[in-house]
């Protein structure tokens, strides 16, 4: 999103969409900061009519942990270490990773 312009706790910014066909001309949305004091905003989105153009009007929330925004930004999921076990063994078996120390030549254990 454009750089946003603060007034306290709500700011103002512009937007553009891919396609103006099929999209209304008021919706809701939010924003997350991603440097500064990660903050996530709420807000309004209005379109301008036959055009891809959008004005946006929201209010940021309190600061938040910037590892917690980050990852939640980019759609971070913790999957365990049972997943990561299992997927590197199943990259193992396919040929992605090369065998371990204790598989094929040169392992110090035979």
């Amino acid at each position: 999103m454009a750089e946003t312009h603060d007034l306290g706790r709500f700011y103002l910014t512009t937007m553009r969409y891919f396609e103006a066909r099929g999209m209304p001309l008021v919706e809701t949305g939010w924003s997350r900061e991603t440097d500064g004091d990660y903050r996530t905003g709420r807000c309004l989105v209005f379109r301008i009519p036959f055009s891809t153009f959008g004005i946006v009007l929201g209010w940021w929330g309190p600061p938040g942990d910037e590892e917690e925004t980050l990852k939640a930004a980019i759609g971070y999921r913790d999957l365990g270490a049972e997943f990561s076990a299992n997927l590197m063994a199943q990259e193992t078996e396919q040929g992605v990773l090369p065998p371990g120390p204790q598989e094929g030549a040169g392992a110090l254990h035979p």
